[in-house]
């Protein structure tokens, strides 16, 4: 039956003046079945949606496990990828690497590394230095448990790649929890945030409050330790002093090796302070004082501030 048939034979059934009023009531009636209708598949569309994103999300999870996943075989262009590549993978784990041997060989004048072994930052095993007298003994522990993880990295001649041709992926010791605020080679700051350290020193901006919040904005993310973030600005500060030129400084310096090979020259000079800064100096070379003995009412005095 169709929907205007059910509306005339509602209306006929009840009284004259009831039609209008059930004639409404069905259409209300209708209408909000369809919005229910509307509702649940939108609730059902939202659902579905919302099982993409997590298998999407769960997929690229996967995607980023893999690529840190260590194995034989793996190539890399250049040594500096797969060292990258380890570090990484040692800060996911909880450990530290370090080289243990490098090998290189020269070919046609050029040095080339050939070989790499990396090893756990834990290897090798503790020898104590003590002496005889116990007083000047200092029973110091050693995170060395001689752990037998490494990795040989190879590059031979008939290849351009850089492979891992050995993994021994075994720790005897704990891993270390949250290692990028623990290790100090994890701590490290990157060659990117110290080139960016340098550019706010060479431009005047050295608080140590401020370059962080800047390097917060740059590199979203990246772990910033605060004592490493003061020893590279104190370093970006004395490398700029290391390159500005001191005139005055310089100037004295020229100065007194002229005296030293002609001891003609006259230089007086006069400091102020406890600090002793130059705040005059004069000087007169052998030519200006042979040109005074004949031209001795001529004066010609030219001051700088």
């Amino acid at each position: 039956m169709s929907y205007n048939n059910k509306c005339n034979k509602r209306i006929r059934s009840g009284s004259p003046d009831n039609y209008e009023e059930e004639y409404i009531a069905l259409i209300l009636d209708d209408s909000s079945n369809i919005c229910e209708k509307e509702n649940e598949k939108n609730i059902e569309a939202e659902q579905i949606n919302k099982r993409i994103l997590v298998n999407i999300d769960n997929s690229e999870d996967s995607e980023e496990e893999m690529e840190i996943k260590l194995h034989v075989g793996q190539s890399f262009q250049t040594w500096l990828d797969a060292e990258k590549f380890l570090n990484q993978y040692s800060l996911k784990e909880g450990f530290s690497i370090r080289r243990k041997r490098t090998e290189k060989l020269v070919e046609n004048g050029i040095e080339i590394i050939r070989k790499i072994t990396w090893e756990c930052c834990c290897a090798g095993k503790y020898q104590a230095k003590k002496v005889i007298n116990p007083e000047n003994q200092r029973n110091k522990k050693s995170k060395c448990t001689d752990c037998q993880w490494h990795v040989n990295g190879n590059l031979p001649k008939s290849s351009s790649n850089i492979s891992f041709t050995t993994v021994i992926n075994e720790h005897n010791h704990q891993m270390i929890p949250s290692p990028s605020a623990t290790i100090a080679k994890h701590r490290k700051l990157d060659e990117d945030i110290i080139e960016f350290i340098n550019f706010y020193v060479l431009h005047g901006t050295t608080g140590a409050r401020n370059i962080k919040n800047l390097l917060n904005g740059q590199f979203p993310g990246r772990n910033i330790n605060q004592k490493n973030l003061y020893n590279a600005i104190q370093m970006a500060k004395k490398n700029l002093a290391i390159c500005q030129n001191y005139d005055a400084s310089d100037m004295l310096q020229y100065l007194y090796s002229q005296k030293a090979e002609d001891s003609r020259w006259f230089i007086e000079t006069k400091f102020d302070g406890p600090e002793r800064r130059l705040c005059g100096l004069i000087w007169m070379s052998p030519d200006q004082q042979h040109a005074w003995t004949r031209y001795h009412d001529v004066i010609f005095f030219d001051t700088t501030s």
